[in-house]
């Protein structure tokens, strides 16, 4: 008895492991050029570009990270990748590691504003992503109170009990920026 309780437990994990969805990564077909983004961010440049973070048109209070990427042709591969595929299905576009290591990061603070700094001239794409958490309550019927009087049932008020949930968003912000010569500070929008 214990072997057969054994054994349709692991076939039950195993059943579930293979209904999760897995995601089939597309990477670009071109290959990144480390030098061309090497060039772009090795700090040496005067620039600087600040802007700010608008979500749903508003000014963006989250303070979350803002990536700046050297615009290469992987990056524009993948970019269309992306509007392709998108979220829906099962095929999603990936950056490679290695254009993924070669970004700059900074926070958006409060107001919704960023600034990078030390950049040379170049083409410049924005990204970030928001999460948006709500709190919601609900509540789930639990039975209901009954007493007796002069030899009757009557029934007493619904009970209920009530729990806290959250419901989650992801939101993407982003936008694409040039700066044309050294020691110029572009301002720069990136929005859903």
């Amino acid at each position: 008895m214990r072997y057969f309780f054994l054994l349709i437990l692991a076939l039950h994990i195993t059943v579930s492991a293979e209904s999760q969805k897995k995601y089939e990564l597309i990477y670009p077909q071109t290959s990144f050029d480390t030098a061309a983004a090497a060039l772009l961010l090795d700090d040496k440049g005067t620039a600087t570009v600040k802007g700010k973070a608008l979500l749903n048109n508003k000014p963006m209070g989250y303070k979350v990270e803002l990536s700046l990427f050297p615009v290469t042709v992987h990056l524009k591969e993948y970019l269309e990748l992306e509007q392709k595929f998108g979220i829906k299905g099962r095929k999603r576009a990936a950056l490679s590691p290695l254009a993924l290591s070669y970004r700059i990061i900074t926070r958006i603070n409060s107001l919704g504003e960023f600034e990078f700094s030390n950049l040379k001239p170049g083409h410049y794409y924005l990204e970030c992503f928001v999460v948006l958490s709500k709190e919601k309550r609900g509540a789930t019927f639990e039975g209901q109170e009954y007493f007796t009087w002069e030899g009757g049932v009557i029934a007493g008020p619904l009970i209920f009990s009530e729990y806290t949930y959250y419901k989650q968003k992801a939101k993407y912000l982003s936008g694409f920026v040039t700066v044309s010569k050294e020691g110029e500070t572009v301002t720069a929008v990136v929005k859903n």
